[in-house]
């Protein structure tokens, strides 16, 4: 990893000639002189606002300054900063299993009801994975119990697809408008050796794909592409990209057509036309006149002074 943060420094700022016409930068803020930026304290809440939600400035003597909806507080201690600090990370978080809910109903019989005030979506022996946002809800059911059981996805819109396999696990996006589910691969004996096993992974746009067993699954920010993480190449909807984003936390942009993309890991961004920066924060998504755009935060120095900008690049 040393050496991949090393590289990134190396490459900060290089801009390749089709990058370097479509990015633009705004001044947010001039520091006094001594003063830095602490990247990873500071934060952005998706609210519509593009100006960080909290800067958070290390003054010349080691004290904190924060500034929020435009009111700078100064000599503040790091606890004090750390305990008001906000978490934008919160905003891309997906709903986790949930098996009380109001849409779930045990039945005196032992079987399961999914229904909602206004359409019943049927009774189940088993539901393997149930999840809620708002008034939105995907699930695994099965009919049947053990080795014959079917197993079906639903959602609230009344999709109910029956599922090729046994499902091992559910992936989804923030809002459950995609869903994916991973279904065990035909190599699950013991006798079989684990690293020649597959999964095939079920979306439900009604595609199947398949991907290695100890891939990382999800979608990217956007919601709207599934994302295969492996330790030197990524996948967008299937497509390979010879990149390594495998660092925990690393967020992954994608545009809508799936041809561009940014991955976020730290302090640390890169482009697919191979642009690179650091010194980043919070890169997050727009649309400005019918076109979608990702913007991020970014701390450049100036003759003897840092700054703070505001980057822009239409997909």
């Amino acid at each position: 990893m040393k050496k991949v943060l090393a590289l990134i420094v190396a490459l900060y700022s290089i801009l390749d000639n089709a990058g370097a016409q479509k990015i633009e930068y705004t001044t947010i803020l001039n520091l006094a002189p001594g003063e830095e930026v602490n990247n990873l304290l500071s934060c952005w809440i998706p609210d519509g606002n593009k100006m960080p939600t909290q800067l958070v400035i290390r003054q010349r003597d080691g004290n904190y300054s924060t500034i929020s909806v435009g009111v700078r507080k100064n000599d503040l201690t790091y606890n004090q900063v750390v305990a008001t600090r906000c978490n934008s990370e919160d905003a891309y978080k997906v709903p986790k299993d949930s098996y009380s809910n109001p849409f779930r109903r045990l039945l005196p019989n032992g079987m399961y009801n999914i229904r909602s005030e206004k359409k019943d979506f049927g009774s189940y022996d088993d539901i393997f994975r149930m999840r809620v946002a708002g008034n939105r809800f995907v699930a695994i059911v099965a009919e049947g119990k053990g080795k014959t059981a079917q197993y079906y996805f639903l959602d609230s819109d009344g999709q109910k697809t029956a599922l090729n396999g046994r499902p091992t696990d559910l992936v989804t996006n923030q809002n459950l408008s995609r869903s994916a589910v991973v279904l065990a691969g035909k190599g699950t004996s013991l006798e079989e050796s684990s690293s020649d096993i597959t999964r095939q992974v079920w979306l439900n746009d009604n595609r199947t794909l398949t991907v290695g067993r100890e891939s990382r699954l999800s979608f990217d920010i956007s919601g709207r592409h599934f994302i295969e993480v492996q330790i030197k190449t990524f996948y967008i909807d299937g497509k390979p990209w010879q990149r390594n984003i495998s660092g925990g936390g690393t967020l992954l942009y994608v545009s809508p057509d799936g041809a561009e993309w940014a991955y976020f890991y730290q302090i640390y961004m890169g482009l697919s036309n191979n642009s690179y920066f650091q010194n980043v924060f919070h890169p997050f998504v727009t649309t400005e006149e019918g076109k979608e755009c990702l913007n991020w935060f970014i701390v450049q120095k100036e003759k003897n002074n840092s700054v703070v900008k505001l980057g822009q690049r239409k997909w």
